[in-house]
């Protein structure tokens, strides 16, 4: 398990709370821009990196191959 210093899981007081649900819906609507698709890939590398080296809760692994698989059948 990896752990990064001085950062806190609760939220920050100029954190919006409604940002990751926004970003889900802009993602699942499929109208993104370059430089958004561009983004969600580098978050898959990291993502990818994580996987690597066995550093994934469980559940996050599982959620990862899930979203691999179904873009690897859209490229078939």
């Amino acid at each position: 398990m990896w752990y990064v210093s001085d950062v806190s899981l609760q939220s920050a007081p100029s954190a919006k709370p409604a940002a990751p649900r926004l970003a889900q819906t802009k993602i699942r609507s499929d109208q993104l821009s370059t430089s958004e698709r561009d983004v969600i890939a580098d978050l898959f590398a990291v993502l990818e990196s994580l996987v690597l080296r066995d550093e994934l809760p469980a559940e996050a692994q599982g959620i990862y191959d899930q979203a691999v698989l179904m873009l690897a059948r859209r490229c078939e």
